[in-house]
């Protein structure tokens, strides 16, 4: 529903009407609709985790997983994440709830994205820091691709460069 309607389209009546459920049944689960957003959420990351490190298999290769990364985020579901997320700044319920869960994922995507790289992040002291502002980066073309419909202009050179500052040498 969220994928399909958006933030706006993601009402109570609307999720109901999409999975046959009254509201009373609906609420038994969850006990706000910003919880159901939440837990909506966590399991869209956690299946797209899953799929990234399936999809980026053994071999672990620094380019490959942050082009991999990019396609990812151009995912309607993910864009429809990130309008959840956005969305937080004028609900501050919302914020309260997804805040701590979107911390965690971030958490421990960053200490696989270490484990899966060490001797990446081993040679670059700054590679957190660096892991932080590629994933920002890719988060917000990835928002104005969804918006425009087109892919950023030089997208490889873009992948190359976040790869370099990821290996520490921008």
């Amino acid at each position: 529903m969220l994928v399909e309607g958006g933030v706006r389209g993601a009402t109570v009546a609307a999720i109901c009407r999409a999975a046959r459920l009254s509201q009373g049944a609906l609420f038994q689960h969850y006990a706000t609709k910003q919880d159901l957003l939440v837990a909506a959420v966590e399991r869209l990351y956690a299946a797209e985790r899953a799929s990234f490190r399936q999809s980026l298999g053994d071999t672990a290769d620094l380019r490959d997983a942050v082009a991999l990364l990019w396609r990812t985020f151009r995912r309607p579901a993910i864009a429809a994440s990130l309008e959840l997320w956005a969305s937080c700044r004028t609900d501050p319920k919302l914020r309260e709830r997804l805040v701590p869960a979107l911390d965690a994922f971030w958490a421990s995507l960053a200490a696989e994205a270490v484990g899966l790289f060490a001797p990446v992040a081993a040679g670059n002291q700054d590679f957190p820091v660096a892991l932080n502002l590629v994933f920002a980066a890719l988060q917000s073309a990835a928002i104005g691709a969804a918006v425009t419909g087109r892919e950023p202009p030089e997208l490889d050179r873009h992948i190359d460069y976040a790869t370099a500052l990821l290996r520490g040498m921008p």
